[in-house]
């Protein structure tokens, strides 16, 4: 095509023009899968030693609709111990996650799933972690998960009160502090294999992110979502954008 064009016309730096354009063509943008390594290495998040100081947050779904119209599972980890909760919802709203934040509150047929969410969480919380070594029961109470049954929370309390309880949680949690440590530095060294230096952008620039729903017929969708805008430059490769035009993908 240059080629033709350059035959009728005169054009200065017609080349760099026309690469200008493919690069900065939006469909081609969104559609094109780059055959290069990952941008960005893994910032893993430091933990403190102290249960339910940061929290991990995120939504399973969407599954099949319930008769009490719940698509999705609200996850909640304790980032330190791994206590896991896990409510029911209807939406991935954020008022959703926040109301259930404020209230911790618990809340096969393919329509009665919610029902076996409250087992689901006694079992991954009472389940050996790799990276603490410990379950997440241990971690938070100091003590072994007891049967359904036998979860008296009177019991609970007085074995709290007990110095040797004491000692031995702080044992515990110091000993998970090392274990997930050294799990968060395996962890990057495999990422960061397949990555490279995340390019830097700066306030006002035009990006687009990643397309991660999953379902019938995205498949033939656009790999990205966008055009974005940022609006405000974060440490460790983190933005805050904005949406430009009408288009797919979250408002953000």
């Amino acid at each position: 095509m240059e080629g033709v064009v350059k035959q009728e016309f005169f054009i200065p730096n017609l080349s760099k023009q026309v690469q200008n354009v493919i690069v900065n063509c939006v469909p081609c943008i969104l559609t094109n899968k780059k055959s290069r390594k990952k941008d960005g290495f893994l910032n893993p998040i430091s933990k403190e030693d102290v249960p339910l100081s940061t929290y991990h947050v995120d939504f399973i779904g969407p599954l099949p609709s319930t008769n009490k119209k719940y698509q999705h599972i609200l996850t909640i980890v304790d980032a330190f111990t791994k206590f896991t909760w896990l409510y029911p919802v209807r939406s991935t709203s954020a008022e959703d996650a926040l109301d259930k934040l404020k209230v911790q509150q618990k809340t096969f047929d393919s329509t009665k799933w919610f029902k076996f969410v409250d087992p689901l969480q006694r079992i991954l919380n009472s389940t050996f972690n790799r990276s603490t070594k410990w379950s997440p029961f241990e971690l938070l109470i100091g003590v072994t998960m007891r049967n359904k049954e036998d979860l008296h929370l009177r019991d609970l309390l007085m074995e709290e009160m007990m110095e040797e309880l004491q000692e031995q949680r702080d044992e515990l949690r110091q000993d998970a502090k090392k274990n997930i440590q050294k799990i968060q530095a395996e962890n990057k060294r495999t990422y960061d294999r397949k990555c490279r230096n995340a390019p830097s952008y700066q306030r006002g620039d035009l990006v687009v992110i990643q397309r991660t729903q999953f379902g019938t017929g995205l498949k033939l969708r656009p790999r990205f979502l966008g055009p974005y805008r940022i609006v405000k430059v974060k440490p460790r490769n983190r933005y805050d954008l904005e949406k430009v035009g009408n288009h797919d993908g979250p408002k953000l």
